[in-house]
């Protein structure tokens, strides 16, 4: 069975502007918001993006207000005259607009110290609902504020993302941390599979969870498919049966879970190594173009990079070079044994010799474009476990 959660903490996000519903810029801002609410436990109920038009602006506090206990707003808290969240808040909540003469003193040192002339009409960003806690925003001269109406928690942050993070640093990050403890927190498992289609690992996970008081998920990024499940944390033990089921089914498959490790883990296996080489015959330079994209965070120096028809260096820069002889380095190869039907991966230096295998039979069913990536992840999902132990 599938439920809805109603007994969580349950935010809902309201971006405003014009230049978002036109296309003309990427709302990032409710889902910066959004993954760290989730982390908390707290169940992101509606996201809405609405136009600078105060009536649609309205409509949308009345439509998401019964489904959610924190509203947050993003946008229109500007000097200018489309800059109006404020006032709606204000007309929304029942709350008159008080000038709030600390940060409009704060407003007009900013002002000065960058040489612009302050104007009467950049007053309106000192202005606030009455009784509102400001959230500080040390990246720009508007302020967010907090406040509490209709029974509702409402969070009001300026637009530009830099100042989000400001205001979720300076208030937003130790409020939502300490007020989610009282909740009945949701519970989000994922598992990210790579190498069935999303209605086969469908079909593996409906029959697990039919008698499970639990809100169900499949998402498609390729390559991947995502799968999760939601629950309450007053309801974890009775799903823990259903928990270690999904895993079990999945784990064939099975890349990673809720964030993709390999980056931090190969910046952590190769920064003893001042040189590595990659002899890969079997992954058409995916795990090259990997390590090209990662190593500029590495300590290593260099990487070489070997295959049947290619063999070239590349620096942090990204620049071709001769090819040396590295002393001191990593071999990483990676190579097809036909006759055994297997992908052996060897990893040698002075201190390691590691070895293992991937069968080639997993692959029997799966599109031959997909196989190199597929034999990629499973190759770090093995190297990984392999190191583990």
């Amino acid at each position: 069975m599938s439920h809805s959660l109603q007994n969580t903490i349950r935010a809902s996000h309201i971006a405003i502007g014009t230049e978002l519903t036109s296309g003309q810029t990427l709302n990032t801002n409710s889902r910066f918001i959004a993954e760290h609410l989730m982390a908390e436990g707290i169940k992101n109920q509606l996201h809405i993006v609405v136009p600078d038009e105060k009536n649609l602006i309205l409509q949308c506090f009345d439509f998401i207000s019964p489904q959610s206990d924190w509203i947050f707003v993003y946008g229109g808290l500007g000097p200018t005259t489309d800059d109006f969240t404020r006032n709606i808040v204000s007309e929304w909540t029942n709350k008159d607009l008080r000038l709030n003469e600390s940060v409009w003193q704060h407003i007009q040192n900013i002002l000065n110290g960058r040489g612009y002339p302050v104007r009467e009409f950049q007053k309106q960003q000192a202005l606030f609902p009455e009784s509102a806690q400001i959230m500080e925003n040390s990246k720009g001269t508007a302020h967010g504020f907090h406040v509490s109406a209709k029974g509702k928690e409402v969070f009001v942050v300026p637009g530009p993302p830099k100042e989000v993070h400001s205001v979720f640093e300076n208030y937003l990050k130790n409020w939502i941390r300490e007020n989610a403890r009282t909740a009945d927190a949701q519970i989000t498992k994922i598992w990210n599979t790579l190498g069935l289609g999303e209605s086969e690992v469908a079909y593996q996970i409906e029959n697990l969870i039919k008698d499970y008081n639990v809100v169900v998920g499949y998402r498609v990024h390729l390559p991947y498919v995502e799968v999760k499940i939601s629950y309450l944390k007053s309801q974890q033990e009775q799903n823990r049966t259903l928990v270690d089921a999904i895993d079990q089914t999945l784990r064939p498959i099975q890349i990673y879970s809720h964030k993709y490790p390999y980056p931090e883990f190969f910046k952590s296996f190769f920064q003893d190594y001042v040189a590595i080489s990659l002899v890969d015959e079997v992954t058409q330079g995916l795990i090259l173009n990997d390590f090209k994209q990662w190593s500029s965070d590495w300590e290593t120096k260099q990487i070489a990079y070997y295959n049947q028809s290619a063999a070239c260096v590349f620096t942090r820069s990204n620049t071709l070079r001769a090819l040396p002889t590295p002393t001191g380095h990593l071999l990483f190869s990676i190579t097809h044994d036909k006759e055994r039907q297997c992908i052996p991966v060897l990893l040698s230096s002075q201190k390691l010799n590691l070895k293992f295998e991937i069968p080639i039979h997993t692959l029997a069913k799966m599109p031959i474009e997909r196989q190199p990536l597929f034999i990629k992840e499973m190759i770090y999902k093995s190297l990984t476990s392999e190191t583990l132990r």
